[in-house]
């Protein structure tokens, strides 16, 4: 398991826990599609990553993770849909469930939408966990 920030804190933080496996932490811009090396993966798991993403970034946040993984490779993603959140100008952003899978459409096969799945009680119906599969390559 690969975890990556751009904060040398958040790294610090993490490598401070007791490892439960074989986990590293990556100093480096996941958006930026340079951090780490096309086709790493078989499968990324975020969970209200991109909630956090500038909604100008997110397009790079699509586009990094299909670079990352290799064709047929699965992106399983906890999308935190309709936060509270009074400062549209910090995180978490709202995003639509066809915004966000319009983001990935250019190199995803849509698996599975589960709406509301179980979660924290205060973001009970607010969640989406979707599924989806990096297309061959063309």
């Amino acid at each position: 398991m690969v975890g990556i920030d751009l904060a040398p804190a958040a790294l610090e933080r993490a490598g401070s826990h007791v490892k439960a496996g074989s986990e590293i932490y990556i100093l480096g811009d996941f958006l930026s599609g340079g951090a780490i090396e096309e086709g790493s993966f078989d499968c990324i798991f975020e969970h209200t990553c991109f909630c956090a993403i500038p909604p100008s970034r997110r397009r790079d946040y699509a586009s990094a993770a299909a670079s990352a993984l290799r064709p047929g490779g699965l992106l399983v993603g906890v999308f935190f849909l309709n936060p509270d959140n009074p400062d549209p100008h910090s995180p978490p952003f709202r995003a639509e469930l066809d915004e966000i899978l319009g983001y990935f459409r250019h190199a995803f096969e849509l698996e599975h939408v589960f709406q509301s799945p179980p979660t924290y009680a205060e973001r009970a119906g607010r969640e989406a966990l979707l599924v989806f599969r990096r297309r061959a390559v063309e």
